[in-house]
């Protein structure tokens, strides 16, 4: 399983309320490069979406080629 937050409005907003130590510039990643990274290795199946209006984290499985 793997999950990890999507880089919407209000996950830039909760980093800037956080202060200048939490700017997010540490990231090496996000979800969507993770999930299409993990797409040339085999098949993601989604698991879940956390608020699906405004998606604020993801879950989903990869299953691998064989």
């Amino acid at each position: 399983m793997i999950s990890g937050p999507m880089e919407n409005v209000f996950y830039k907003l909760g980093r800037q309320l956080a202060g200048n130590r939490f700017t997010g510039e540490y990231h090496l990643s996000d979800i969507e490069r993770i999930a299409a990274t993990c797409r040339q290795h085999g098949s993601i199946m989604p698991i879940a979406t956390l608020f699906r209006v405004l998606p604020l984290f993801q879950v989903f499985s990869l299953q691998f080629d064989k």
